[in-house]
C-alpha cells in the first residue's frame, strides 16, 4: 500500500510522518491518526537515513520522532530537520521521561513533547498543537516549567 505523498496540492488532510524504529508502533500510530479526517501520514520511517529519503520526495507539514531510533538518534534528526525543513513542526514522542528530554527535544527543534504512555487522543492534541505552531508538553511539565519560571523572577 502506498502512503499518501504530503505534498499533493489537491489533498485537504494534513501529511504526517512518522520516525519510530517500531514497525508495530508505527502502524498502529498510523491507524489511528489515519482515522482522523484532517490528518493522513504520508510516510513512515525507522530512522534517519530512511527518513531523509522521505523528505527528498515528500514535505510533511508534521513530524513525529521518537529520541531512539536506527542509526542515529530523533535529536540529531530534529536538529537537522529545523535546519533543512524549518517549516516541519515537530512533536517528540518518546518513552523517555518527559522531566529529562523535553526541554533537550524543544531545544533541538520539536515544538512538543509527548510521552509514549500517554492516551492516543494525547498524541493527535499534541499533533494538533504543533500544527498551530504552539508548544505541547503534559500539564505535569507546563506547571514544572512555570514554577521554574517564577522561582527564577522572584531571585531577579
Amino acid at each position: 500500500m502506498n502512503a499518501p505523498v504530503c505534498n499533493q496540492p489537491t489533498t485537504t488532510r494534513v501529511g504526517i510522518l512518522l520516525v519510530d524504529d517500531h514497525s508495530v508502533l508505527r502502524q498502529g500510530m498510523a491507524a489511528m491518526i489515519n482515522e482522523e479526517p484532517d490528518l493522513t501520514v504520508c510516510g513512515q520511517a525507522d530512522g534517519i537515513n530512511s527518513a531523509r529519503a522521505i523528505l527528498k520526495t515528500s514535505r510533511p507539514q508534521v513530524a513525529v520522532i521518537d529520541l531512539s531510533i536506527r542509526d542515529g538518534d530523533g535529536l540529531e534528526l530534529i536538529r537537522e530537520m529545523r535546519t533543512r525543513f524549518p517549516e516541519i513542526r515537530i512533536l517528540v514522542l518518546s518513552m523517555y521521561d518527559e522531566e529529562v528530554y523535553a526541554d533537550r527535544a524543544l531545544r533541538a527543534g520539536a515544538l512538543g513533547y509527548v510521552m509514549k504512555a500517554e492516551a492516543a487522543n494525547t498524541v493527535i492534541a499534541g499533533i494538533r498543537s504543533v500544527l498551530r505552531g504552539d508548544i505541547y508538553l503534559s500539564e505535569k511539565m507546563q506547571a514544572a516549567r512555570a514554577k521554574s519560571a517564577a522561582s527564577l523572577s522572584s531571585t531577579r
